[in-house]
């Protein structure tokens, strides 16, 4: 065999090496395994894999590394993703953003402006109901303008799981609705789950915001370990605390599980 024959053999058998290329842009959508970033000359399509690399940046010169979940690439974060190309799709290998910008996505996504938030912590000091009637006011209009501008889905299944009085137990008829929701959430293409924890009025809004986010959390939990939902399907959990109340005190102790799907992704 000559030289040149042998190299060629040689070549053939190295796999060939996926193109690199690190994409910036702001996150716009999750559907399914796939993120949607919008960027400066368009919108790329990335893959996530169970082997992405999630961590946010901190401190001035950008040293810290803290490891993510996937479930906090939400809509709205800026980010910065590290991919290789392969088949014709981008694959994420790694993704960064910067911490603080994590914060103001999760309370665009939440439905609490930073201000709220500054109120809430003081919440003990204010009149209640004049502060609650801020709180909803602010909820409602963010939430709003996050799904008007990150984003369209439509609500394809819903339940509430209720919690018995400062408990983040899920009850046997909690798992029977999760379990349900679960399975009929697999049953649909590009499917992303909403996870948003609530409580009643009563205590304080610093006692309650944490209460439910404890509830979002195993909720989201049970979803994944129990129910076989992928954590990437999973939007970043949301504590609203008791910006919406219901008419009764017992339904208001709950999380309410959404499936959706996003009209312009789905098809």
């Amino acid at each position: 065999m000559s030289s040149a024959a042998a190299v060629g053999v040689v070549l053939a058998a190295v796999p060939l090496l996926a193109a690199a290329a690190t994409v910036e842009g702001m996150i716009i959508a999750r559907n399914g395994s796939d993120m949607i970033v919008r960027t400066d000359t368009g919108t790329q399509t990335i893959a996530l894999t169970d082997s992405t690399d999630v961590k946010a940046i901190s401190g001035a010169l950008g040293l810290g590394r803290d490891t993510k979940l996937v479930t906090d690439l939400i809509p709205g974060l800026p980010v910065k993703v590290d991919t290789e190309e392969g088949g014709g799709k981008l694959t994420a290998t790694a993704v960064r953003f910067k911490g603080g910008q994590l914060t103001t996505a999760l309370q665009i996504e939440a439905g609490v402006h930073p201000t709220a938030t500054k109120v809430a912590s003081h919440a003990e000091q204010l009149e209640q109901h004049d502060a609650q009637i801020e709180a909803n006011r602010i909820n409602h209009e963010n939430l709003r303008q996050r799904f008007e501008q990150l984003g369209d889905y439509n609500v394809r299944g819903k339940t509430d799981v209720l919690f018995a009085t400062n408990s983040a137990v899920i009850s046997e008829d909690g798992k029977k609705a999760l379990h349900q929701i679960a399975t009929q959430a697999k049953g649909i293409k590009g499917y992303m789950i909403h996870v948003a924890g609530h409580a009643d009025t009563r205590g304080s809004a610093t006692l309650n915001q944490r209460l439910s986010l404890k509830r979002a959390a195993a909720v989201t939990n049970y979803l994944q370990q129990s129910c076989g939902i992928e954590l990437m399907r999973v939007l970043a959990p949301d504590a609203m605390g008791a910006s919406a109340p219901t008419d009764d005190l017992n339904t208001s102790r709950r999380v309410t599980v959404q499936v959706l799907v996003n009209r312009g992704l789905a098809g």
